[in-house]
This record gives structure tokens, C-alpha cells and sequence, in this order.
């Protein structure tokens, strides 16, 4: 079964926003302290999809989570100029308003317990034109969890549809979407 969320945000004329997107993006195991990334987007705990099942994030308009038996994938993205410096640093990548960067992290355990999944991952980016890019995901291992990370370039302003499947050790696949509009005004984070 194939879950597909439709996750967009304008950043354009919202600097809070970018700043939010910053505080989770760093508090979700991307230079923050360990916390789930839906965690870290302000809810308790996880939320949990059902098996098979892409739920959009409470409190984050870019990030999706799918549940592959025992494990939970997420899946963020985000222009790298919205990063911050130490957290770019820490995946080498760079910090651009025209390169987007998705994140995929597979985990287990309960919120302050958990552990990384190791996944295999494949990802492409469509844009609105239809041109479509393949991601070179590298893994990246950031407060001891490990995360798959790609950039792909896009045109100002522009939507990206992110198709992504996700297979686990235990060999279940799944296939999940995320769709990232990328605005003007998405500047540099400190």
C-alpha cells in the first residue's frame, strides 16, 4: 500500500516560518538533542501512521512519516539555505536558497529511546517542468542516529515532488511522497 501526503509551505513572506523549520529541522537528530523528528515538531510523542500509511507531520509542513513494521520513516525536506551553519556542516553540505536537501531517517523505540534503522533508500525529485533528478543519498550518522541525506538543485520558484522508497532489513518496501515548494526569500540561517 502506497501513502502519498501532499506537504508544501511558502516561506516567502514568513521569516517565523523559516525560523520554526530551522528549530525542528536541528531538534529532529539533525544537530539536536536525539529527540524523533515528529517529536521535536512539538507533539508529545511520535505520531503513528499505520503500516503502509504517509502521514503529514503535526507541526512541520515539509516532512512525512510512514510506519514499515516496526519502523518509522521520515522524510524532510527543505532549502539548505534554511539550515543551520553547524548542521550543514555536519552533513557537508551547502548552504544555498536553490538546493534542497531530503533527509530519510528509519527508527525505532519510544521517544529518548530510540535507534536507527539502517535502510536502503532511492529517491528522485520531479519539478514542475517535469525534469526529473535522481538523489545521491549518502548516510550520515548525526547524535549517534544515522540519516540518509541528498541535495537536488531546483529553479526559484518551483515545486519538488520527492518519490522515495524506503526498504528495510527485513526486505518490507515502501514507497513514499513528499511535495516541497521552494519560494524566494528562504535566506541564509545563522
Amino acid at each position: 500500500m502506497t501513502g502519498t501526503t501532499h506537504a508544501s509551505t511558502t516561506l516567502r513572506s514568513a521569516p517565523l516560518r523559516a525560523l520554526i523549520a530551522i528549530a525542528v529541522l536541528s531538534m529532529a537528530g539533525c544537530g539536536g538533542g536525539g529527540e524523533s523528528p515528529a517529536a521535536a515538531g512539538g507533539a508529545a510523542r511520535p505520531i503513528s501512521a499505520t503500516p503502509g500509511e504517509s502521514v503529514q507531520v503535526p507541526g512541520s509542513s515539509q516532512q512525512v512519516e510512514t510506519r514499515i513494521g516496526e519502523t518509522t520513516v521520515y522524510a524532510v525536506a527543505m532549502p539548505t539555505a534554511a539550515i543551520p551553519t553547524e548542521v550543514a556542516a555536519e552533513h557537508g553540505i551547502e548552504r544555498r536558497p536553490d538546493l534542497v536537501m531530503l533527509r530519510v531517517s528509519g527508527r525505532r523505540g519510544d521517544v529518548g529511546n530510540l535507534v536507527s534503522v539502517p535502510l536502503k533508500v532511492q529517491a528522485t525529485s520531479t519539478d514542475l517542468r517535469g525534469r526529473q533528478q535522481t538523489l545521491e543519498l549518502k548516510e550520515v550518522l548525526a547524535n549517534g542516529l544515522v540519516d540518509y541525506v541528498g541535495t537536488v538543485d531546483a529553479d526559484i520558484p518551483d515545486t519538488l515532488r520527492f518519490d522515495i522508497r524506503v526498504t528495510t532489513p527485513e526486505g518490507a518496501t515502501e514507497a513514499m511522497q513528499l511535495i516541497r515548494e521552494v519560494s524566494p526569500g528562504t535566506g541564509p540561517a545563522s
